[in-house]
């Protein structure tokens, strides 16, 4: 039977260990997703759904560093008294609690926005299309499952910071420019440090998404969209060239459309960096044929902090996936439309 194949993307600052295979918050998402689905449709969820955990912040094979050890470096090297702050004595960390909070806030989370948006090797970048396409701790990545099985296909669930890398990713796979990769190229003349990321697995070469010999699979593979917590809409502003204009945002472009395709946008209105997403796609009229859809809810808690952070287990994002999820599996079942990986050698 073919398997619908949920990719799940951490934000920032998580997990807050980078040797963890993936977030546990993720895994809690699924358990709900698993006795909702089985509960309202009679069918066990992993007979039709598999989980592929991401974790961006894994330092790459014989790369030097990840993206999390320089963090580190610079965290120690510039707060040394914060540095053994969790074994100091209970009233040094009482004093040194505000400083050790803000800062390591600014370092291990914001550093994560300001390192994704590194105009030159983007390891965040890299790291994230490497495990999608070959795979991660049980995950054996599209490479294999899409051409292994004709008819699997793939949804994508992100958090947070998450959302903008996994936009990112379907925004350059659906815009059609293969002028545009998605990674920055590499340029050793430039920056010899790239002669770490070149040829890393020589008999294994990471294709681009955009790779016009593979991007008609992916395209035709994807069905959803499911985006929690989101700052989307924040990050446009890193695009002059849709608002230095006279009709700000106009051009603004929504990558999942189509019939048998959708967006669910779950924000709670005091989450910081949630955005509602539906009236600013909608200032370009081509993507009212999208179907992007926007969930407002309330994740209970301490305002600002647990706003961001209890989507995984609110009844209205595990509702909501399932009723989506669950009315694609008879599609799934029956499809007999030739996939395109039929016609695509995987290289």
């Amino acid at each position: 039977m073919s398997k619908h194949y949920l990719i799940f993307i951490h934000g920032m600052g998580e997990p807050q260990n980078p040797d963890q295979v993936f977030d546990p918050s993720y895994e809690q998402l699924w358990n709900r997703l698993s006795k909702k689905f089985q509960h309202q449709t009679g069918n066990l969820f992993t007979s039709d759904f598999e989980p592929a955990y991401i974790n961006w912040h894994q330092k790459l094979g014989d790369v030097p560093q990840s993206v999390s050890d320089v963090q580190t470096l610079l965290f120690e090297d510039c707060y040394p008294e914060l540095k053994d702050y969790p074994k100091q004595s209970l009233f040094q960390r009482l004093v040194k609690f505000v400083p050790y909070k803000a800062h390591s806030f600014a370092t291990f989370f914001l550093g994560d926005v300001i390192a994704y948006v590194s105009k030159d090797v983007n390891l965040i970048r890299r790291t994230l299309w490497e495990q999608i396409w070959f795979g991660h701790g049980e995950w054996q990545g599209l490479e294999k499952v899409l051409q292994a099985d004709n008819d699997a296909t793939y949804s994508i669930v992100a958090h947070s910071l998450g959302s903008v890398l996994a936009f990112d990713y379907l925004h350059h796979l659906f815009q059609g420019n293969p002028d545009d990769s998605y990674l920055p190229k590499l340029n050793q003349a430039e920056r010899p440090e790239d002669r770490h990321l070149q040829n890393r697995e020589p008999q294994r070469e990471l294709p681009d998404p955009t790779d016009p010999v593979i991007s008609p699979l992916l395209q035709e593979r994807f069905r959803y969209f499911f985006t929690l917590g989101a700052p989307i809409g924040l990050f446009m502003l890193r695009n002059g060239t849709l608002w230095l204009n006279d009709n700000p945002f106009q051009k603004i472009f929504n990558p999942v459309r189509g019939c048998d395709r959708g967006w669910y946008n779950f924000y709670d209105p005091m989450d910081a960096v949630a955005f509602p997403l539906t009236r600013l796609f909608g200032r370009n009229i081509g993507n009212w044929i999208c179907k992007l859809e926007d969930v407002s809810l309330t994740n209970f808690g301490i305002p600002l902090a647990h706003s961001h952070t209890g989507y995984w287990t609110h009844r209205k994002v595990v509702s909501k996936m399932v009723d989506v999820l669950s009315s694609s599996v008879p599609t799934q079942r029956s499809s007999s439309t030739e996939s395109v990986s039929a016609k695509v050698q995987l290289v």
